[in-house]
C-alpha cells in the first residue's frame, strides 16, 4: 500500500486501514515548508512521527495567502491584518507553516526581527506551554538583521503547536523588532509586497 503526501505544506494526508496501521515518519523542510515521507530526515528538515490508522492523518484547517507590507517598529509588535482568518479545529496538535519576506528598515544599527503565529490573539505556543525564552529571543527563533544590509530574507518556519482546544479560533501572524538607532526606534518591513502565506494543519491521532 502506498502513502501519498503532496509536496506543498498546506496539505498533508496520511491514511491506512486498521489492518495496515503503522507509524509514518514525515520530514518538514524548515526553509520551504515542503513535507516528504522519509525514514531519516536530512539536515535542515524537521522530523514528524504520525501514527497511521483508521482516523489518523492530517487535515487542512485553513490557509491564508496575501501580498502586502507592514512596517514593524521596535518594541511595537503588530499582527499583520492581511494574515488573519477564522477556522474551526477538532482539538489537538497543529502544524503551522509560515512563508513571508522580511527586510531591514533601519540601516544605521543591527537588531533582531521575528514573526510568530497567533491563535485568538496570543502566541500559539501558549496552549502547549512551549518554552518562550527571554526577549528579544523569545517565542520563536529570531533573525539577526545586520546594519547596512538591504537584503530580503525569507522567514519560513514550520512547527507543531500542541494543546489547542477544539472550537472556532482566529489565526494570524504577529511580527516584532528589536532594532534601535541614534535617530529613534528602528524597524523592518514584513511582507515587502511579496507573496506570503499562513497554513494550519491539524495532526489527527
Amino acid at each position: 500500500m502506498k502513502y501519498f503526501a503532496p509536496v506543498a505544506a498546506a496539505v498533508l494526508i496520511v491514511a491506512a486501514t486498521p489492518a495496515h496501521a503503522q507509524t509514518i515518519k514525515a520530514c518538514v523542510n524548515s526553509s520551504s515548508g515542503e513535507i516528504k515521507i522519509r525514514e531519516t530526515c536530512q539536515p535542515g528538515w524537521t522530523a514528524l512521527s504520525l501514527s497511521a490508522g483508521a482516523s489518523a492523518g492530517g487535515k487542512l484547517v485553513g490557509e491564508k495567502s496575501w501580498t502586502g507590507n507592514t512596517f514593524i517598529v521596535s518594541n511595537d509588535p503588530k499582527t499583520l491584518p492581511d494574515s488573519t482568518f477564522t477556522a474551526r479545529t477538532a482539538g489537538g496538535p497543529l502544524l503551522i507553516t509560515t512563508v513571508i519576506s522580511l527586510r531591514h528598515g533601519s540601516a544605521e544599527e543591527s537588531g533582531f526581527a521575528k514573526c510568530y503565529p497567533e491563535i485568538d490573539g496570543q502566541w500559539a505556543g501558549v496552549y502547549g506551554n512551549l518554552p518562550a525564552g527571554d526577549p528579544p529571543l523569545d517565542k520563536e527563533p529570531a533573525l539577526f538583521m545586520d546594519r547596512f544590509t538591504e537584503n530580503i530574507v525569507p522567514w519560513t518556519p514550520s512547527r507543531v503547536y500542541p494543546g489547542v482546544a477544539a472550537g472556532v479560533h482566529t489565526f494570524g501572524l504577529r511580527c516584532e523588532a528589536a532594532i534601535f538607532n541614534v535617530f529613534g526606534p528602528g524597524g523592518f518591513s514584513a511582507g515587502v509586497n511579496m507573496p506570503a502565506s499562513l497554513a494550519i494543519i491539524e495532526l489527527q491521532q
